[in-house]
């Protein structure tokens, strides 16, 4: 159940049909070429996840991604599309917080609202200041310092 702007129970919302967004032909071109039928979620987990969140893969093809849009290497082996695919599902679980490699702490915002003012990280408490009356509580170190895209 959800919570509207009044605090009154919601019902939750019903799931929603996927579409994808990835040609058929080129699911069709994959699979063939795998002999093994592939899903889009797998080319998906594969390519955003386990291709692109690779460090050597970012590092190879740095200044090509600023510029452009990246190139994808294709593994020529399933099992190995499949392995991938398979770890790239785990990124897609543990930023969805839905991964058992999540450690069971949680972030919480405390303090009086007063809108956010300046960022600030207090190691020793493990928190992240939006203003100098609110934080946001057990934000561990390798939490604070991970960087995405230069931010």
């Amino acid at each position: 159940m959800l919570l509207n702007t009044q605090n009154q129970l919601l019902p939750s919302p019903k799931p929603e049909h996927k579409t994808s967004n990835i040609k058929p032909e080129v699911i069709d071109l994959i699979s063939s070429s795998y002999k093994n039928p592939v899903s889009p979620e797998g080319i998906f987990c594969y390519i955003l996840y386990a291709v692109l969140y690779s460090n050597i893969y970012r590092q190879k093809y740095l200044e090509f991604l600023k510029i452009n849009f990246p190139k994808i290497p294709f593994t020529k082996e399933y099992k190995l599309f499949k392995k991938f695919s398979k770890l790239g599902q785990q990124l897609v679980n543990t930023h969805l917080l839905k991964s058992h490699l999540i450690k069971n702490t949680s972030s919480r915002l405390e303090g009086q609202n007063g809108g956010v003012r300046k960022i600030t990280y207090d190691k020793k408490r493990s928190q992240v200041y939006i203003n100098k009356k609110q934080f946001f509580t057990n934000v561990e170190p390798e939490i604070w310092n991970y960087f995405i895209g230069g931010y």
